[in-house]
């Protein structure tokens, strides 16, 4: 084997192991619910709700963690833009359908004014049977520094074993 093609090798290999563990903070159980997700770099557990804040700035950008004993398809058939409206949110972009592992959920971006400032929001809802709802706020004009890297965390929850009990459920 040539020395070149051994360090086109070597670099891919070096390239790899940076884009998997660069900034990744792994999944975390986030305390009092059945969820684990891997928190943006630069926030902890949250003290007084089931979530993340930031670091820096407690309250400047939030990841809170609910759930809900209802069927996912329950709660999201009001997620509509007229029925966000109805709550002061605009929908910014279509709801994604996604998979979180094995578990059903979707993928919602909104904006919404409150206290005179602009926030904008990342949801996520995931589940079947009951539904966890994570809700990520932060203010619009952070949004090049939170916007992806939350979207990112959200994207990453998992349910463990979700899809097995449901599964065996139906």
């Amino acid at each position: 084997m040539s020395k070149q093609v051994w360090s086109i090798r070597s670099a891919g290999l070096v390239l790899f192991a940076m884009s998997t563990t660069a900034g990744a903070v792994g999944l975390m159980a986030v305390a009092g619910t059945r969820v684990s997700l891997s928190p943006p770099a630069g926030f902890r557990s949250a003290d007084r709700y089931a979530g993340f804040v930031t670091v820096k700035n407690a309250d400047e950008a939030t990841i809170l963690v609910a759930e809900v004993p209802m069927e996912l398809g329950l709660i999201t058939k009001k997620f509509t833009a007229d029925e966000f409206k109805k709550q002061g949110m605009t929908l910014l972009k279509p709801i994604e359908k996604k998979t979180f592992g094995k578990t059903p959920g979707i993928l919602v971006h909104l904006s919404q004014v409150s206290d005179g400032k602009t926030v904008l929001k990342w949801v996520v809802a995931l589940g079947e049977l009951e539904t966890t709802l994570i809700t990520a706020t932060f203010p619009q004009d952070k949004e090049k520094l939170y916007s992806d890297s939350i979207k990112t965390a959200l994207l990453s929850a998992r349910i463990p074993d979700e899809g097995v009990a449901n599964a065996q459920a139906h």
